[in-house]
């Protein structure tokens, strides 16, 4: 895979973006734009676990499929982050190394106290918005995990971990609930937000070994999206029916509705976009009346 070059001035970005904050203005890479908000339901993964509320232990070991790298970026206000998950996150698979971040904790709290909790939203643009908020969501997360880790095994160790309001963001304090369901799905309207957000389980998509930037957001969001549909562990063909994530089904609407970035006629036909051909093949055939069936969901934590 190519290697993402960071050049000098990603130590200027940085420097100025904190020279701002003390004067209460943000860096930004384009004009201001306030995204639009319009009513979407709201849908917490939590109630989405499988009524025995015991995770699945993971099964055959999956292939993983290629991983594609937005083009190389001058630095950003993120570059802290994305340190942090170059060093700590598998671009090939998306799993996290969770003693080493724990080892650089500090580091990850200097990122959320000093951009992500102090950032103005007012100065930023909306593609601007749309990384910051992914970002939030993933650090946040991480977080979240850290506090226990390593005596925490999954994240449904927590009792309603994605409800727990606390955490800040651009000065509101909020949960990861509201980031995903108030922040990103109804103003941003894009499916493909349910393949950037992580959820630290095994089941979820896999958490990209980057920092999402408004320079490449759109070339990040389709990698993360082809990363995860042409993997046989989210989308496989198995006697004539469609098996799915069970992402597809939570949030299946996202991909089907109108008002939506890239919306299909059916959850199928949005899927075989991406994945392989022989999903092509019996989606080609069926159409929007393609038979789907869904994955069982796997909650223990995306440890290396």
């Amino acid at each position: 895979m190519l290697s993402r070059v960071i050049i000098p001035l990603c130590i200027c970005s940085f420097t100025l973006f904190m020279g701002c904050q003390k004067t209460g203005a943000a860096v930004t890479d384009e004009q201001p734009a306030e995204p639009v908000e319009t009513q979407v339901v709201e849908q917490s993964m939590e109630p989405a676990m499988e009524e025995s509320g015991e995770p699945d232990v993971p099964g055959a070991e999956q292939e993983e499929a290629p991983v594609e790298e937005a083009p190389p970026v001058v630095g950003t206000v993120h570059d802290a982050f994305d340190g942090l998950l170059k060093t700590h996150v598998s671009a090939e698979s998306g799993m996290v190394d969770y003693d080493g971040l724990k080892s650089n904790e500090a580091q990850l709290d200097a990122y959320l106290q000093e951009v992500i909790a102090a950032a103005n939203m007012a100065d930023l643009s909306e593609d601007e918005q749309f990384a910051f908020y992914i970002n939030a969501y993933n650090a946040y997360t991480i977080k979240l995990i850290l506090e226990r880790y390593p005596k925490l095994k999954s994240i449904t160790d927590y009792k309603e971990p994605w409800k727990q309001k606390r955490w800040n963001v651009a000065g509101e304090t909020l949960s990861l609930d509201q980031i995903e369901h108030e922040k990103l799905r109804p103003v941003f309207k894009d499916p493909r937000i349910h393949f950037a957000v992580n959820c630290a389980s095994v089941g979820c998509p896999p958490l990209r070994a980057e920092a999402y930037v408004a320079s490449t957001l759109e070339q990040q969001l389709e990698a993360a999206t082809k990363q995860t549909l042409t993997q046989t562990k989210y989308v496989e063909v198995k006697k004539g029916k469609l098996y799915l994530t069970k992402i597809l089904e939570w949030y299946g609407k996202d991909f089907v509705n109108p008002e939506f970035k890239g919306h299909a006629e059916s959850v199928a036909q949005y899927v075989a976009r991406y994945a392989s051909d022989d999903v092509v093949e019996l989606v080609n055939a069926k159409g929007a009346k393609t038979p789907v069936r869904y994955k069982s969901y796997d909650w223990n934590l995306n440890k290396q």
